[in-house]
């Protein structure tokens, strides 16, 4: 940091969003200026807007086409005629960013006291700072007295010192620069503070607003004014003789004098700023202390009694449009002026905002905006009566207050984006209704009902029931010009993921799982993507930890979810040699697993062994987590390739049975659209067809039960690049690669002649033989029912199992967000085996057992002579190609624990020959193979102490010619 500021200019930038919130506060932007969209004008001397905002290297510049381009800082220098120094300075000041800065900070001054914490002091002075407030806020334009507002001299009031813990008499005094303003009917019973300067301190408590002495429960501010300028119980008696008078010309003499009588309007605005900047107009208004509270129905009556019109005024930012609507909902014949957007300052959400954007106008134009906002004011009542012929009235539909009405219960349209149609085709519009974060599709004729049932239910008479039944405005035509809406249906972005229940929507990131009642999240769900269950929290499920030799552990927490219970069991890889082996009579062994049903760390077991089975436990929660996450990583997209751990005898031993699909079905309940590929469909990857039905809202794409003969390769560009969808009799379209779902695949076979690029492309995850079915391995059956009272998982869970299995599910996808950049793999062993023996083939591993024994290892091999009696054994038509044979052969050997050539028995040139002479008697050379067994371990599968990828970064064919 340089001395002579007090902070560094990337701290500055820190501080103001990137420098965003100081082109905010010294020029005029329009809405969408900070996203780069929307020009504006930087020199007064612009006919028209030249100036963009660009954000570059983490910063916003402000480019000017006309001139030059600047810095946040270079702007304030450009702008007031400052060097550096003294712009950067005046802008740490500006946002209370100096340790030491006392520009924009009152006068403090601290006693100890004996008062009571109760007491406190005010003392007032004359308006000098009332520019902080509004342009056109002064003592001539405003009544500021009847409105209660005072700026403050100084206030005092007994605090308890956080370090002597004493009572401490705090005096804080307004300075030029750092005015404080108090809005109190009674300086010696209440008060609400203003402190318009003041910035939130490190805890994040700002004294913006804040209170002395007992505030009452409920205040109205500006009100008492109000009355004091009316006859209140003169306007209702006046309106009562209306009311009982049945001469018409008496009737009529009454109207008008009630005509004079009352207000022309009343506002409710949301604060005292926009109160006093709307009062600085010539208009009656009122606020309350909090930005929350709604008028009651006592008070809205009262208005309506003493005024012509009432105006609702609110903030247009998220809380002020829900805020907004409500109150229009609770009063239906409540106008509401809602402020335009594009008539904003970047980032505005209120009448000072909206004052701001016209500050070059003058008062006369503004107040001119205001009316023609002012008419355009809408309610929910959207039937009038008018007066007929006969009388008797009859009622009308208002189509703007209808449509209003309509928005504000949630009724929009919305365009669906088809991408496999033509530019030229029109695109479709539909009807949907929202609640809270759920979308539903609707029609004219749902829409028509919901209007029905309201009215029925505010007890509006047939007529108006009739005129909704008959109205054509409840036809198409007329509902197609509702307002449209556009919605985030993205569930995620890079470090979050949300799921939508019920009841409420999951946040899930790395720090936690944070559920939001509807209405309160940022994004969208179709109602059909909902989570049909209402979602409590729940405690955490397990604990991963790291032990002193750098091993990846797991301490399970909990034992009462079924579906980690069968995730345990299926990770339960040497099950045998605690469950079977050690017992000495079925009593002792059937008691002991009722002791462990679901333990990963068996008495009977090493440590070594309980490592291998938590890794295997803690590969499927990484895996869970990252298919739940929806959003694709370029450097790390991954299939889930989800097989079996047991090894096989035969290629052919499908083994299965072991409950891997059960995995996928519990996905499928947070991402219940899934897109199925039958994976025993020899001929699917030659289907154009493939992927029709599959688009960016399907939850994740398994390939089901995998032959062994699938093309695996088919699915590779998948997995990483985009796919391109060719649906039955319509246009092909293509998803992009963050759009196309994950992919997973379950299989009963290794996959044969993995290569590096495999590895790069698949996440594996295995299955313990735990579960199984009754053959000639395996006494008796046992399936995942069986460890959990015969009952079915789903079917039979009750709402509290159902509660434990989404909150499992959400904390392993937590897991995978907090361990993003790594990978949690399965012990690769055994799984290198099966991959292995899916290459070699059961064919040629029958003949290489018979082939090499003992004096067949160790020795130079003519490996013609070899491929000869390979081919011999084996058939000329089931055997393999030259270099398929050598490929299998080097994996045989991998298999076996042997070395393929070993370097000290090859030449130069990496041959390995023998001399000989050919059938001339010259000498010539025979190339040869050589297979060295290890006499320390002798011919056999691996050690289970080999490293976990050894087979598989080993198993990455050569191109050496055979």
């Amino acid at each position: 940091m340089n001395t002579n500021y007090p902070i560094t200019t990337e701290q500055l930038y820190q501080a103001t969003n990137k420098g965003l919130d100081i082109y905010t506060k010294f020029l005029t932007l329009p809405v969408g200026a900070e996203n780069g969209k929307v020009k504006f004008k930087y020199r007064e001397s612009e006919d028209s807007p030249s100036s963009l905002l660009t954000l570059k290297s983490g910063i916003y510049f402000l480019v000017d086409f006309g001139g030059e381009s600047y810095s946040p800082v270079s702007m304030i220098m450009d702008k007031f005629g400052l060097e550096f120094g003294p712009a950067f300075k005046k802008l740490c000041d500006e946002f209370n960013l100096s340790p030491n800065n006392t520009f924009y900070k009152p006068e403090k001054e601290f006693k100890d006291t004996e008062l009571s914490l109760d007491h406190f002091d005010i003392k007032f002075k004359e308006f000098a700072g009332l520019d902080h407030i509004g342009r056109f806020v002064d003592p001539s334009s405003v009544d500021l007295e009847g409105y209660n507002f005072h700026e403050v001299d100084y206030y005092e009031k007994v605090i308890v010192s956080s370090t002597t813990k004493l009572h401490t008499l705090l005096k804080v005094t307004a300075t030029k620069e750092y005015p404080i303003f108090a809005y109190t009917p009674d300086a010696k019973v209440w008060g609400k503070l203003y402190e318009p300067k003041a910035t939130k301190n490190q805890k994040g408590f700002s004294s913006k607003h804040s209170y002395f002495g007992e505030k009452p429960n409920r205040y109205v501010h500006g009100l008492q004014r109000i009355l004091d300028n009316v006859d209140v119980e003169y306007i209702k008696e006046v309106r009562e003789r209306i009311r009982t008078e049945k001469a018409a010309k008496i009737k009529e003499a009454y109207l008008e004098e009630l005509d004079e009588l009352l207000l022309d309007e009343i506002f409710i605005c949301t604060g005292g700023s926009d109160g006093l900047n709307l009062a600085s107009l010539g208009y009656d208004v009122i606020w309350f202390n909090s930005e929350s509270e709604q008028v009651s129905h006592k008070e809205y009556s009262l208005l309506k009694t003493i005024a012509k019109n009432v105006y609702n005024l609110p903030d247009i930012d998220k809380s002020g449009l829900i805020y907004g609507k409500e109150v229009a909902e609770n009063f239906w014949e409540l106008k509401s002026v809602w402020l335009p957007k594009d008539k904003m300052t970047a980032n505005g959400k209120d009448f000072r905002d909206w004052l701001a954007f016209y500050r070059s106008s003058d008062l006369n134009a503004i107040k001119g905006f205001f009316e023609n906002l002012k008419r355009g004011a809408l309610k929910c009542k959207f039937f009038d009566k008018k007066p007929s012929k006969s009388g008797a009235g009859v009622y009308k539909i208002n189509l703007s207050n209808l449509h209003y009405f309509l928005n504000v219960k949630n009724y929009y349209t919305y365009k669906i984006e088809h991408r496999n149609i033509d530019i030229a085709t029109e695109e479709q519009i539909i009807f949907i209704s929202i609640k809270g974060n759920i979308a539903s599709k609707s029609s004219p004729q749902l829409i028509r009902k919901f209007c029905e049932r309201y009215l029925k239910d505010k007890g509006q008479n047939l007529d108006v029931i009739n005129l909704i039944k008959s109205s054509p405005y409840f036809n198409e035509n007329h509902l197609l010009s509702l307002d449209n809406i556009e919605l985030d249906f993205k569930n995620y972005d890079a470090e979050t993921q949300y799921f939508f229940f019920e009841n409420q929507v999951a946040k899930i990131t790395k720090e936690g799982i944070e559920l939001k009642k509807h209405g309160l999240a940022e994004n969208f769900s179709w109602d059909k993507s909902v989570i049909k269950h209402t979602i409590l929290k729940e405690d955490p499920f397990f604990e991963y930890y790291k032990d002193e030799l750098g091993n990846d552990r797991i301490k399970i927490l909990r034992q009462d979810c079924e579906f980690q219970n069968y995730l345990i069991n299926g990770s339960r890889i040497y099950w045998r040699k605690d469950l079977e082996e050690p017992f000495k009579n079925e009593l002792e062994k059937q008691k002991y697993h009722q002791e462990n049903l679901f333990n990963l760390n068996g008495d009977n077991l090493e440590e070594a062994q309980h490592i291998v089975q938590e890794k295997h436990y803690l590969n499927k929660c990484f895996a869970l987590g990252y298919m739940l996450h929806r959003y694709k990583q370029e450097d790390y997209a991954k299939m889930l390739y989800i097989m079996d751990d047991t090894v096989k005898d035969s290629d052919e031993d499908a083994n299965g049975r072991s409950g891997k699909s059960l995995m996928l079905r519990g996905l499928r309940c947070l991402l219940p659209q899934r897109f199925l590929v039958d994976g025993k469909n020899k001929s699917i990857t030659t289907d154009k067809h493939i992927f029709d039905g599959l688009d960016e809202n399907s939850g994740f794409i398994e390939i089901e039960d995998a032959d062994k003969f699938l093309d695996f390769k088919f699915f590779y560009t998948k997995i990483t690049t985009g796919v391109v969808v060719n649906p039955k009799q319509r246009k092909p379209f293509e998803l992009d690669f963050e759009e196309v779902p994950k992919l997973t695949l379950t299989t009963n076979y290794g996959l044969a002649n993995i290569k590096g690029s495999d590895i790069g492309r698949l996440l594996f995850v295995s299955f313990s033989d735990y579960y199984h079915e009754k053959t000639d391995k395996f006494l008796e059956q046992r399936k995942v029912s069986t460890d959990f009272n015969n009952k079915a998982f789903f079917q039979t869970w009750s709402k509290e199992q159902y509660n434990i299995f989404y909150n499992y599910l959400m904390f392993c996808n937590q897991f995978y967000l907090q361990n993003r950049g790594r990978e949690f793999q399965a012990p690769q062993d055994n799984i290198s085996i099966n991959n292995l023996k899916a290459g070699i083939g059961d064919g040629f591993l029958e003949w290489a057992e018979s082939y090499f024994l003992e004096e067949n290892l160790n020795v130079k091999i003519n490996k013609h002579e070899l491929r000869d009696n390979y081919v011999h054994v084996i058939g000329a038509k089931s055997a393999k190609s030259v270099q398929e044979f050598r490929k299998s052969l080097q994996s045989y050997c991998k298999l076996k624990g042997w070395v393929f050539n070993p370097a000290e028995q090859q030449r130069k040139d990496g041959r390995i020959v023998i001399n000989a002479q050919d059938h001339q008697g010259k000498k010539t050379t025979i190339e040869c193979f050589y297979i060295k067994a290890d006499d320390t371990e002798g011919p056999g599968e691996p050690k289970e102490e080999q490293s976990e990828m050894d087979f598989a970064n080993e198993n990455i064919n050569t191109e050496l010619d055979f």
